[in-house]
């Protein structure tokens, strides 16, 4: 149990690991890495949010390339509209370290997927040994049968020498 618990713990301090070292590296740099107006941080945790979550339940390639395209989309449409393509900048690094971090991860759900087909291969195969097994053994049942009937029918015979 502790196992399913601690890689979605451990991805979510890398995400805020690298958010926060994003907005330290901002400020130290006067190189605006990450936003720094409320509207912008919330728009960008909220989809940091929904990749993470996506990535929770076990969507990690489906959803999250669509949630992926999506802000990508409605980044730059943003940049455009607002003709200030530092937007993009600002934005980005944080999402593309997200998306980075978050394709490196296995998701439990992904992992218990994975665990189930491979235990379902195994007995797949235990079961197609054991059929086996069973048609030898039913083989072998008809052989003493076939046995016993000739033996039977011979009894009667070698009694009489």
């Amino acid at each position: 149990m502790l196992t399913l618990i601690k890689e979605p713990i451990l991805l979510a301090f890398l995400i805020v690991s690298y958010n926060f070292a994003l907005v330290q590296l901002s400020q130290m740099l006067d190189v605006r890495l990450y936003p720094s107006s409320l509207p912008e941080q919330l728009h960008l945790t909220f989809f940091l949010s929904a990749l993470y979550v996506a990535w929770l339940f076990g969507e990690r390639l489906r959803t999250v390339a669509w949630i992926g395209l999506l802000f990508v989309f409605n980044v730059l449409l943003q940049a455009v509209v607002e003709q200030k393509f530092s937007t993009v900048l600002e934005q980005m690094p944080a999402f593309l370290i997200t998306l980075l971090v978050i394709k490196l991860f296995e998701s439990p759900v992904e992992k218990r997927w994975r665990q189930f087909q491979e235990e379902k291969h195994r007995l797949e195969e235990e079961l197609s040994k054991n059929q086996k097994e069973l048609m030898e053994a039913l083989k072998t049942k008809k052989l003493y049968k076939e046995l016993i009937e000739k033996l039977t029918k011979e009894k009667p015979s070698l009694k009489k020498e």
